[in-house]
């Protein structure tokens, strides 16, 4: 499954325009944009994307936490959504 994972980041970063677009922005922010990259759209992007895989990770832990089917409490829900926008927060 990783390596699945992997090879689509691959695939994202290297061939597409939001992946150069990543690079650039990651690189030099305010050379990408002198450069007519769309700045604020890639960053949004980015960190939204950032933000479905650390829930996807966080509910992949859950179901691993209370079995295939699970029912998990409440607090359990709120406490993973708050640590989710929190590690979303710090990587901005």
């Amino acid at each position: 499954r990783i390596s699945c994972i992997k090879k689509m980041k691959e695939n994202l970063l290297n061939y597409t325009k939001f992946g150069r677009a990543v690079y650039a922005v990651g690189g030099n922010a305010q050379s990408a944009m002198l450069m007519g990259l769309p700045v604020g759209k890639t960053k949004i992007l980015v960190y939204g994307l950032g933000y479905v895989c650390s829930l996807y990770y966080n509910e992949s832990l859950l179901r691993e936490r209370n079995g295939l089917n699970p029912s998990p409490n409440k607090l359990d829900i709120v406490s993973l959504r708050w640590i989710t926008t929190f590690i979303t927060c710090i990587n901005m």
